[in-house]
């Protein structure tokens, strides 16, 4: 179908109101306004500045100086849970896709929060979004991985790793193919490219810029993604070392929930044989320097501190402050 192109004309505000009194009271109507005194423009205000940091995603020089990061899990597509996180204090939400919907766009829009970014005066957002994608690691999915990434979260949580094919997937399906001769070409990345929504999320217009950070870390030391998988049953912890041993991933996460089901306690999270398969997984992330998070609340965060655990999953503001105390105590410990 032909468009023709329509010539639009600004009006003032008192054209505007003189041609709606003219077309009221007829062609010989006329209307008296007075007009505006010339003003002396104002003089330009200064432009806050907003920079690009060398790292954009706060989670990880915070790992890797050993300290705790504190953060919970939201329905993705929730409004009310988005803003709810984005004045919470936490360092980290994970959006969680496995349990609702695929609606990520919406809870990064109502996790943003200009004011926040004029007052940090920088591109890093103050909570880092993850999002939980809703494949088990056995289906070997692709396309939520990238649809993930591509909204512009920092990361994937990875449910239910219990093999090394599973996690070598994940972490392949989470990168780009890396350029010739780069000293991390394996595992291969499969990621497709299409990143518009990410790097305007992310602040990044720029293609290169965005590619070069767009990668997994610690396999790539400047990578801004992390992969971060979730343990849920006994195969995941018996292959863990293997796992750990030949894919690099970003952190380990103990899932008592789906574990204590896993060894036939339904309900019994809290029971001493599942804290005991947590602790061991806990041991495989230290002897790999991997870190290792669990679920956290007011009457175990302090003691989850100080046995090493560095992610806290909890979005109890008592735990988080008790944990946060606990975890200063400790760092000034060393």
């Amino acid at each position: 179908m032909k468009r023709t192109a329509v010539n639009h004309t600004l009006m003032t505000r008192s054209q505007l109101v003189g041609g709606l009194v003219a077309c009221l009271f007829g062609g010989g109507a006329t209307l008296a306004v007075r007009q505006p005194a010339e003003q002396t423009p104002a003089p330009p205000q200064a432009r806050a500045t907003v920079t690009v940091p060398p790292r954009v995603n706060k989670l990880i020089p915070t790992l890797q100086e050993g300290k705790a990061i504190f953060g919970n899990f939201v329905l993705a597509g929730a409004v009310g849970p988005a803003k709810q996180a984005s004045a919470s204090g936490w360092d980290f939400v994970i959006f969680e896709m496995k349990y609702s919907g695929p609606e990520l766009e919406l809870s990064l829009q109502f996790l943003l929060d200009r004011r926040q970014i004029l007052a940090e005066g920088s591109l890093a957002p103050p909570i880092v979004p993850m999002a939980r994608i809703p494949a088990n690691g056995e289906e070997m999915n692709a396309w939520t991985i990238k649809h993930s990434l591509d909204q512009g979260v920092y990361g994937i949580v990875f449910p239910h790793i219990s093999t090394v094919e599973a996690a070598r997937h994940a972490i392949a399906y989470s990168r780009y193919a890396q350029a010739a001769g780069a000293p991390d070409m394996e595992p291969a990345g499969h990621r497709g490219v299409a990143p518009t929504n990410a790097q305007r999320w992310w602040g990044i217009p720029d293609f290169k810029e965005y590619h070069r950070r767009a990668d997994l870390w610690p396999l790539d030391p400047d990578g801004e993604l992390m992969a971060w998988i979730v343990i849920e049953d006994e195969e995941g912890i018996k292959n863990l070392p293997e796992i750990l041993r030949q894919v690099k991933v970003s952190a380990v996460i103990g899932s008592e929930v789906d574990l204590s089901t896993n060894m036939g306690l339904p309900g019994g999270r809290l029971a001493p044989e599942v804290e005991a398969n947590l602790q061991k997984i806990l041991e495989i992330g230290k002897q790999f320097r991997v870190p290792v998070g669990a679920l956290a609340t007011r009457d175990n965060v302090e003691r989850r501190v100080r046995e090493g655990y560095q992610i806290m999953i909890t979005g109890d503001p008592v735990a988080i402050d008790l944990g946060r105390k606990a975890a200063a105590r400790a760092a000034g410990a060393r």
